[in-house]
């Protein structure tokens, strides 16, 4: 059995009509589930450009962020694990 997170309920966003995909992340308390939309591409990215969390972010979604990285043509904001393990969230409540 696996845990699983919905990152979108996460998120305060509306559940998918379509079924989602999941990322298992492997994480010190053991592993989990993410339940995510689709999964794109796996990127290789550089520190030298990696950023704090955009200030545009809330609270809640910044606490889910660990920075971003800007692309040529998008900006990517890079996920916490450690603040998405089930076992975090139970005890943030």
């Amino acid at each position: 059995m696996l845990t699983t997170v919905s990152l979108r309920q996460l998120l305060g966003l509306p559940l998918p009509e379509k079924a989602q995909d999941i990322l298992v992340i492997e994480s010190a308390g053991g592993c989990f589930g993410l339940l995510v939309d689709a999964v794109g591409e796996v990127l290789t990215v550089s520190a030298a450009d990696h950023e704090p969390n955009p200030s545009i972010l809330d609270q809640r979604r910044k606490s889910l962020f660990a920075g971003a990285y800007k692309l040529k043509d998008k900006l990517l904001v890079m996920l916490d694990p450690d603040s998405l393990d089930p076992l975090r969230l139970s005890q943030s409540g």
